[in-house]
């Protein structure tokens, strides 16, 4: 196995790992809650989504339409409330990821708009 280090780079000069990633520092710590907050987010954007075109196609009895919105707020709640206790604004959790489509659902062409 060959050091990825160039040789022109004396080992010295390499920070470690410790120094590259330091999670000890408050700045740290909320940049990685502010991370798996904004991914907590997405999934929940995505489940949401799948649940209103579910509730489109008729798929889900009037239980399990009701059963998911209590459980989608409840997933609100707790993301606010995670944010709170990390200082964050929950509009700061959103990503501009463009149209997320399923797999397989058709595109649209620029013919097929009104």
């Amino acid at each position: 196995m060959s050091d990825p280090t160039p040789p022109s780079a004396p080992p010295s000069d390499r920070p470690s790992p410790v120094e590259r990633i330091s999670l000890d520092d408050d700045t740290g710590a909320q940049g990685l809650a502010h991370l798996v907050l904004t991914l907590i987010k997405l999934l929940h954007d995505l489940l949401e989504k799948q649940a209103i075109r579910r509730m489109e196609r008729g798929t889900l009895t009037d239980e399990e339409v009701e059963r998911v919105g209590r459980t989608l707020q409840r997933q609100v709640q707790e993301i606010e409330r995670l944010c709170e206790v990390f200082g964050l604004d929950i509009d700061d959790l959103d990503l501009s990821l463009g149209t997320v489509q399923t797999v397989g659902e058709p595109t649209a062409s620029p013919d097929d708009t009104p």
